[in-house]
């Protein structure tokens, strides 16, 4: 009975169609930014990789000791000009080649050149219309963006701060005013992407800004908080359409607007809430960029929150760049991320995914043109 068994055991195990071997999944393939951006990564302790995410500002026209060694150190990841720390053009050149050396990991050296009444670099300020100006002429649009980016990587510098993507809505909105492209989504929307790409075809990355949208405002958020009584439905048909299209055409950096939006958030302004930075920003936008903050010192913040308070919630909201002007609270943003990870408040693997974000546009925007330079 025994010998049966095996003999039937046998038989149907020659019959049997062999298992088929899972095929090995494929590999994927890195990019090269994402190669350079995983390797500095990796050479990195928790305070460089803070220090990624952190954009602040000098105090004047030339660089201190105490600001030096905050950039050598690699306590932060780029430096914002201000108009107090721009002269003569051959001072600005000086001052930002100053900033730039010694830093190891590339910084990020941003300023705000929209045109009109925004504009920080020593030119002639007639050569930069204002957006409203561009406009009327959107056939311009992209000639003009070109001229702003070639401006700022004339001083030496990488990321420009603009163009402003709000809609002019409400004529008493004095902040953005002049600063937008126009009053409906759709000119916003053309003119607005296609300076951007101007600015890009230079060199330069855009800072496309402020979202979730601050042309429906009265307040002005350097002083007070302003709030948008709309609901996500006519964000999305409205102010969302230029940020959504720039989105597609490949925005390198959103910044975000300190707006409480009661119908999204109740609690929190946009650049600290997870609902409107993690929820729509990334997820129904499908925004996997470099985040960045509006200026924390600004007073809609800074006169509710105290900068730690700040600096976790954007952070845990999604946020990948804290821009600070002032460098008095670099120490304690580090900190506070610092002790949030230590604490096991928060994962490392959040400060990894910013930091991995934010090196791969430093790739696209300042290795890769050096690189490409050397070549020429």
């Amino acid at each position: 009975m025994q010998s049966l068994i095996i003999k039937i055991i046998s038989i149907m195990l020659l019959v049997m169609p062999l298992q088929q071997e899972r095929p090995e999944a494929p590999k994927v393939e890195l990019t090269p930014s994402q190669v350079w951006a995983e390797a500095q990564l990796s050479q990195m302790n928790l305070p460089q990789k803070i220090g990624q995410m952190i954009l602040t500002g000098i105090d004047g026209k030339t660089m201190t000791d105490d600001e030096r060694r905050m950039i050598h150190s690699g306590q932060i990841g780029g430096i914002i000009f201000l108009g107090h720390n721009v002269k003569t053009e051959s001072q600005f050149m000086d001052l930002v080649g100053n900033v730039s050396q010694g830093s190891g990991v590339p910084l990020i050296l941003a300023i705000d050149q929209e045109g009109g009444r925004v504009q920080r670099l020593p030119l002639d300020r007639s050569d930069f219309p204002s957006a409203l100006e561009i406009g009327s002429r959107p056939e311009s649009a992209f000639d003009q963006g070109q001229v702003l980016g070639s401006a700022v990587k004339r001083f030496g510098l990488n990321v420009n701060l603009a163009p402003v993507l709000d809609v002019f809505s409400n004529p008493q909105n004095k902040v953005i005013g002049n600063r937008a492209f126009g009053r409906t989504p759709e000119t916003v929307a053309y003119v607005g992407v296609d300076v951007m790409q101007g600015i890009q075809s230079q060199g330069i990355a855009a800072c496309v800004k402020h979202f979730p949208g601050h042309g429906d405002t009265t307040v002005d958020s350097h002083v007070g908080l302003p709030v948008i009584e709309h609901d996500a439905k006519r964000l999305m048909a409205f102010e969302w359409i230029p940020f959504k299209r720039a989105i597609d055409a490949g925005a390198d950096m959103i910044m975000t607007a300190h707006v409480l939006i009661p119908a999204l958030d109740e609690k929190y302004p946009a650049t600290l809430s997870r609902t409107i930075v993690g929820d729509y920003l990334r997820g129904q936008l499908g925004y996997d960029g470099v985040v960045m903050t509006d200026d924390l010192v600004m007073g809609a913040i800074s006169k509710k929150y105290t900068y730690s308070e700040a600096v976790r919630l954007a952070v845990e909201a999604g946020v990948d760049m804290l821009l600070i002007s002032s460098n008095d609270y670099v120490d304690e943003i580090q900190h506070t991320l610092y002790s949030a990870v230590k604490d096991g408040e928060m994962d490392e693997a959040r400060i990894d995914a910013s930091v991995m974000r934010i090196l791969e546009l430093k790739y696209k925007y300042i290795v890769e043109s050096q690189e490409e330079n050397s070549v020429d």
